[in-house]
């Protein structure tokens, strides 16, 4: 069995932003990703709401714990041995409080890598295979989002680019979602049901180029 651990915020959680809760497994990206690949893949979730990659919030209940960098190696060994990890986080790096951008994302994404390159979490108790993933673009954020994404949009079209490059400087695996979905107009930040569909399956394809 190949086992594949999906890390990442509330667009891996499975947040339904049209009613602001989360999506049914099934409809989740993960879920459709598990159902596409089959029995020979076990697809573990670990997605939560407002994680960044190297950002503590002071203004979620998670603190340190919302941290992807921190919480990143407890979850590699908790669900260890593990063949492949799939890392898409950096969208709440770009909520205006941090002043930071997406070049500073992709320097908390590198720091993620760093930590799954170095563990032992994989197979034979060597480093698991990586895919990075670029989040999906932000529209104009609205309703609550729009209070936490207020001037996010064009510096979220740098995502790609930079995650490209840290791909290519790590030989890891990258994709863009950016090519195969579209943040919702619900919230300007989420997928909606679709946008998991085509997510999921943009995932399926690219994981069996991989094994």
């Amino acid at each position: 069995m190949i086992n594949v651990l999906c890390y990442g915020d509330s667009i891996t959680w499975g947040y339904n932003p049209e009613i602001m809760g989360r999506f049914d497994y099934k409809d989740r990206w993960t879920g459709i990703l598990q159902h596409t690949l089959g029995d020979p893949y076990r697809i573990i979730e670990s997605g939560l709401n407002g994680r960044t990659t190297v950002f503590e919030d002071v203004f979620t209940p998670y603190g340190k714990f919302g941290v992807g960098v921190n919480t990143l190696p407890m979850v590699l060994d908790t669900h260890a041995p593990v063949d492949l990890v799939v890392l898409m986080l950096g969208t709440n790096d770009l909520q205006p409080h941090r002043s930071a951008d997406a070049k500073m994302a992709a320097r908390g994404c590198r720091k993620c890598i760093e930590e799954i390159i170095k563990s032992m979490a994989g197979k034979e108790q060597k480093a698991p295979r990586i895919l990075l993933m670029a989040p999906p673009v932000l529209k104009q954020p609205r309703g609550m989002m729009s209070a936490i994404f207020s001037h996010d949009v064009a510096e979220s079209q740098q995502f790609a680019a930079y995650y490209q490059l840290l791909a290519q400087v790590h030989g890891i695996e990258f994709l863009d979602t950016s090519q195969y979905v579209e943040s919702s107009d619900v919230d300007g930040v989420h997928l909606d049901k679709q946008g998991n569909y085509a997510l999921g399956l943009a995932v399926a394809d690219k994981i069996k180029s991989l094994f």
